[in-house]
């Protein structure tokens, strides 16, 4: 299979899981009645931020993550968002309130041909149009709307990382690891091959 095929499978899937991305959606495997939001700040930069005027690229690669989603609030014309597409890996997603920036991103999207893995999105400036647990990295460049952490923590991946724009830097925020979720560090779960996790999420779908 060649790669243009690959990218637009994978592109494919995506768009079909993030068709039901409405928040407190249900994502398969983990189930719908326990809380998925409860992720809590355990790193936050104060005296605003101490990340200072580092590049796009240069705090995703900070991130420590190596693909998932990424996302930027605020994206404007778009093009400081497509400088986050260097790893293939990735796939960006800019949003704005403003229709004629979301136009020209999009026109400076179609430019690229990266084949799906950069879209924008045109926002209301309420509720982010993501479910639960899903955003890898955040940036948060929307200069005239107060961030909402609660909203912010509840679309945040666990260890999840959202970079919020302030006077003189950046502020980088860490979503914690919750209680109940299990990792699974071996095939077999443990060393000992049992195959029982102490997760406490993961379940059979319920839809």
């Amino acid at each position: 299979m060649n790669q243009s095929v690959k990218l637009s499978l994978r592109t494919f899937f995506f768009i079909s899981f993030m068709a039901f991305n409405l928040p407190g959606g249900v994502i398969a495997g983990i189930s719908p009645e326990l809380p998925m939001n409860t992720g809590k700040v355990i790193f936050c930069n104060e005296n605003n931020g101490t990340v200072d005027n580092e590049s796009f690229g240069q705090m995703l690669k900070e991130s420590g993550f190596s693909g998932g989603l990424v996302v930027h609030v605020g994206c404007g014309n778009g093009k400081e968002t497509a400088s986050l597409t260097q790893n293939d890996n990735f796939i960006i997603q800019g949003l704005d309130t403003d229709q004629r920036d979301i136009n020209l991103a999009r026109k400076y999207a179609r430019s690229l041909n990266l084949d799906g893995r950069l879209t924008y999105r045109l926002w209301d400036g309420g509720i982010l149009p993501y479910t639960d647990n899903l955003v890898n990295v955040l940036f948060w460049e929307k200069n005239d709307t107060e961030p909402g952490m609660n909203e912010i923590m509840r679309v945040l991946t666990p260890n999840g990382i959202a970079f919020i724009k302030q006077t003189g830097g950046w502020n980088r925020v860490v979503k914690s690891w919750p209680d109940d979720i299990d990792e699974w560090p071996h095939f077999r779960y443990d060393a000992g091959s049992t195959g029982a996790s102490g997760d406490q999420r993961v379940g059979p779908p319920e839809h």
